[in-house]
């Protein structure tokens, strides 16, 4: 499997950095498009609020936004100025449900996400973004628990003789170095 479309969850999370470093590696090294998405939700504050703090969060949330927007007007010209393909998404719902819809939407190979986000508590292993993308996507999902640019050198597979596993080591064979020794 070589993918053609990649998709990058984005938080600007240093988790989410991780992410869209692997993703904008592969994309490069496979000519692939890349999909970045930043899903929204509701900001809606408990009921019974005050008016004023209402209104004063609505002015938190105005900058919050912007100062969102700027950052990710930052990344796609980064990106771009490397050569990639590179296209935004910011669709509204659950983050691990768009980022997987738009992964099938756009026909991607590969959903590239970090280990924890902005959000919530921490999960124990993986954050609730990550397990959620899990449970929803149609394709293979990367994991990012840390930096790495460079093609995988040593990767690791598990396999329970599956047609399944098969596949995913497969997959796995096609995004290491060449050469690479899956273990």
């Amino acid at each position: 499997m070589i993918p053609t479309a990649i998709v990058a969850g984005v938080d600007l999370s240093q988790s989410s950095d991780h992410a869209v470093a692997r993703a904008a590696s592969l994309a490069v090294t496979h000519h692939a498009k890349l999909f970045l998405v930043h899903a929204t939700t509701d900001d809606k504050p408990p009921d019974p609020v005050e008016p004023s703090i209402v209104e004063q969060l609505g002015e938190v949330t105005a900058a919050l936004r912007a100062e969102v927007a700027r950052r990710l007007a930052e990344l796609v010209t980064s990106l771009r100025g490397r050569g990639i393909d590179v296209h935004l998404a910011t669709p509204h719902g659950p983050p691990g449900e768009v980022v997987a819809e738009l992964a099938r939407s756009q026909g991607a190979q590969l959903i590239c996400v970090g280990t924890h986000g902005t959000t919530g508590i921490s999960r124990m292993l993986l954050g609730s973004v990550a397990t959620a993308i899990l449970r929803h996507a149609s394709c293979d999902v990367l994991v990012c628990r840390g930096p790495g640019t460079e093609p995988f050198q040593r990767p690791l597979g598990a396999t329970d003789f599956s047609p399944a596993a098969a596949r995913a080591l497969e997959h796995a064979a096609a995004l290491a170095a060449p050469y690479a020794p899956i273990g």
